[in-house]
């Protein structure tokens, strides 16, 4: 009996790959983007809501932190930069225009006023005092250097604030008599004496 000749298995044209639309995007992109819309629209508890549902991504960490400001939230606007920077380290090196975040440049001006009033009410307040050092750092403001220097002593543990404080060193040069004066918060880390 003869058997059937057996044909060979076809290979397909093209790869065979899950059809997905050049479009469709991926949940965590669309509530970040709906995130710093309603960010820019000044709607800070929505713009929170959006930015909570794609926390997996380091812009959101930063938007949510910016919208917890806005909303007068310190303690959990620090925890969100915190965790933003234990997350990508490399986000204290790099330059952020945090005014593009905002409707325009009067939000952000009305927020930061908001920002340095309460961090200003309360001395000890050490996360609206972390939050303002950010902003007026990615902001160009040596100012944040001092402010990341007091954090570096009140909270000696705080590898975040010690990353900003390094980074403002290099962002903001200071008279190299002082600088040597002063120990870096890795030598601090260390065991060096104050």
């Amino acid at each position: 009996v003869a058997r059937p000749k057996e044909r060979p298995a076809r290979k397909p044209a093209l790869p065979v790959e899950p059809v997905t639309a050049p479009f469709a995007a991926k949940p965590a992109d669309v509530h970040l983007r709906a995130g710093r819309a309603m960010l820019r629209s000044a709607d800070y508890e929505g713009a929170i809501l959006q930015f909570r549902l794609s926390e997996d991504r380091t812009a959101a960490l930063v938007g949510m932190a910016l919208a917890q400001a806005a909303e007068g939230r310190d303690e959990p606007a620090a925890r969100s930069l915190r965790k933003a920077v234990r997350r990508e380290p490399a986000l204290v090196r790099r330059t952020l225009d945090l005014v593009a975040e905002f409707r325009d440049r009067a939000e952000y001006e009305k927020v930061l006023a908001a920002l340095e009033k309460r961090a200003a009410a309360v001395p000890g307040n050490a996360d609206a005092k972390f939050v303002l050092a950010v902003v007026r750092y990615y902001g160009g403001d040596r100012r944040a250097q001092a402010t990341f220097a007091w954090l570096a002593k009140v909270t000696p543990n705080d590898m975040v604030a010690d990353l900003f404080l390094e980074g403002a060193l290099r962002r903001f040069p200071r008279d190299v008599k002082k600088t040597q004066e002063s120990p870096s918060p890795a030598g601090r880390r260390e065991g060096a004496k104050e």
